[in-house]
């Protein structure tokens, strides 16, 4: 027993001199999220163009809408119908906006964990509505 204890301790010292490298499961895509509110989204549009998604029913998109967001409804984010779209802005911010935030920060959610760099506008169409903003 000891002759074994003693053989693991000097594998462990001898390994790492030896050029033995641990190797790490590949870590998975990461994105990151900032939450962003009506009045930012407006100051990032007059500044130009901003990739902005509305994830909210086609219905609710075409009542009102903010101006140059794209309709992709998030069950099309979720069952990853319409995501290829989304790869031209994988090295930027993707805008996303529902109604009020919630169906945008869990397409947020889903876009993060593959990567993507996503602003979530909270209070989303409502707010935009609210703050006497044009829709189209």
């Amino acid at each position: 027993m000891a002759r074994l204890l003693l053989l693991t301790a000097a594998l462990l010292f001898v390994l790492p001199a030896c050029g033995g490298k641990e190797t790490a499961a590949p870590a998975e895509a990461s994105g990151a999220r900032r939450d962003a509110d009506v009045q930012d989204l407006k100051a990032a549009l007059d500044e130009g163009f901003v990739p902005l998604f509305d994830v909210r029913s086609r219905s609710e998109y075409y009542a009102a809408h903010v101006a140059g967001a794209r309709l992709m409804p998030l069950a099309e984010i979720e069952n990853a119908g319409r995501r290829t779209e989304l790869e031209e802005h994988k090295g930027s911010e993707i805008w996303l906006i529902c109604q009020s935030g919630g169906r945008s920060s869990k397409a947020a959610d889903i876009l993060i964990a593959e990567g993507y760099t996503v602003v979530n506008v909270a209070g989303g169409t409502g707010a935009w509505i609210a703050a006497g903003y044009p829709v189209d």
